[in-house]
């Protein structure tokens, strides 16, 4: 039987993808709750490239998917918001 490529959070090999996420399907992006962000600028320091701060000091969001080499800042920067502001999301890719 193949499976289909996709593994558990274990790394065990998932024959039914039903309860499990393909590695290569999610895209993934960040998200600002704005009724918490203060505006503290912290994600722009920890992620310059994906994060730059208005004139008022708030987070803008340059809207591109965070690269798999990206994806351990990116973590570090939602743990380290001190409004808990910041949000890694996962959306399923789509073919354009």
């Amino acid at each position: 039987m193949r499976t289909s490529g996709c593994t558990s959070a274990a790394g065990v090999a998932a024959r039914y993808v039903v309860s499990y996420r393909c590695q290569e399907e999610p895209v993934n992006r960040l998200e600002i709750d704005w009724t918490r962000c203060d505006g503290h600028g912290l994600c722009a320091t920890l992620l310059p490239d994906d994060v730059v701060l208005d004139e008022w000091g708030f987070p803008v969001l340059r809207g591109r998917e965070i690269t798999p080499g990206e994806l351990t800042n990116a973590r570090r920067a939602v743990l380290a918001c001190p409004a808990l502001a910041l949000r890694l999301e996962a959306a399923a890719k789509t073919d354009s």
